[in-house]
């Protein structure tokens, strides 16, 4: 187990919001765990302190949302998620981490930027964002499986997706959530192989894991409160923050 008090002080706080996005906001935050964590160990082994208590959160979320999903979209994003998962287990000694974060970025803040627009410039939220094409969910969810597998960073290609879709809220969590319990689920070979996941990131994570439960039942409370149009609201300007985050953390690397 890590035995750095100040990797705790911020790793819980981190851990809490994670769960609170996971749980009820589509995960549009979730990624600031990893680079919180990355700030005391290294990423890749932030990545893998952060998988069992993802996997402990998909199981509540599961429970939650359960066939409440759009199963037409999760025939196209769980395979290429996977897709995205096999190349990072390939890719994981030669993937150039700055680049790749300022990339993400720029697709973050673009769709979400446009999705903001439409919102607030069209007279129905039914037509905010348009449409997105079957090809292109092949293409993001590839995306958010290879940027899942480095920082678990795969919400905003996943957003990107969903939210034009306009899915009722409910059914929007829940496909968010399966993508991502499958995509979690099949991190664990490929991390174990990588000699990431082992015991001192596993009892890591169990100590964080409590702080995770409570915050996914948080979320859900959240998500039963809030109507849709703040809820997309939210979704967008957490794929903002996370595209800006992600560009200062490529951009400090050179």
């Amino acid at each position: 187990m890590i035995d750095q008090p100040l990797f705790y002080l911020a790793a819980i706080p981190a851990v809490f919001v994670t769960g609170v996005s996971k749980g009820g906001f589509g995960g549009a935050v979730a990624f600031v765990s990893v680079p919180t964590m990355a700030l005391f160990v290294a990423p890749l082994t932030a990545a893998a302190i952060m998988l069992p208590i993802l996997l402990a959160m998909d199981a509540i979320s599961m429970k939650v949302y359960w066939r409440k999903w759009a199963v037409d979209h999760l025939k196209i994003l769980v395979p290429a998620s996977l897709i995205g998962t096999a190349l990072g287990t390939f890719t994981a000694s030669y993937v150039n981490d700055a680049v790749f974060r300022i990339l993400l970025a720029a697709l973050a803040i673009i769709f979400a930027l446009n999705l903001l627009k439409n919102m607030y410039l069209t007279k129905s939220m039914a037509t905010a964002g348009g449409e997105t094409k079957s090809w292109l969910g092949w293409v993001l969810g590839t995306i958010a499986g290879y940027s899942s597998f480095f920082a678990h960073a795969g919400g905003p290609p996943l957003n990107a997706y969903l939210l034009p879709k306009r899915l009722e809220k409910t059914m929007f969590q829940a496909t968010f959530v399966f993508v991502f319990t499958a995509l979690n689920l099949s991190k664990i070979g490929p991390y174990i192989w990588l000699n990431e996941l082992h015991w001192e990131t596993f009892s890591t994570a169990m100590v964080l894991t409590p702080w995770a439960i409570f915050s996914i039942y948080a979320g859900v409370w959240l998500h039963k409160r809030v109507s849709e149009k703040p809820f997309y609201l939210l979704c967008c300007i957490g794929m903002l923050a996370t595209g800006i985050k992600l560009a200062v953390d490529g951009l400090s690397a050179f």
